[in-house]
């Protein structure tokens, strides 16, 4: 974390994840993004909004995204949002777009809206 600044380290971490996810057992897969997107570790949670920018496929994808989706942290809802808007086609979005386009964010709301 020293080396990189979180929005970097989140990326590089998202796409290993990505990576990661495409490869596990679907069962182990779900329950380690549904550990991550509850995780208290906001690198983590943002990581993890990276990686679902990525297409593999994840059981349970737009549930996680929702729960991402509702996080304090603007970039995490901005990652979501992306997330979200690359996944619609295979079920990732659960209404989130529709609702991050009133987010009181101003890149949250851009993203959202540019993917409607």
């Amino acid at each position: 974390r020293e080396c990189v600044g979180p929005d970097e380290a989140a990326v590089a971490l998202g796409r290993g994840l990505a990576l990661a996810l495409g490869e596990m057992r679907p069962l182990a897969a779900t329950q380690l993004a549904a550990t991550w997107s509850t995780s208290p570790d906001d690198l983590r949670r943002l990581a993890l909004a990276n990686a679902l920018e990525w297409t593999f496929k994840l059981v349970g994808d737009g549930l996680v995204i929702d729960q991402l989706s509702r996080d304090a942290d603007p970039a995490i809802r901005a990652a979501a949002a992306r997330a979200a808007w690359i996944r619609r086609a295979s079920g990732g979005d659960l209404g989130v777009l529709d609702r991050l386009a009133d987010d009181p964010d101003p890149q949250v709301r851009s993203v959202a809206l540019a993917a409607r």
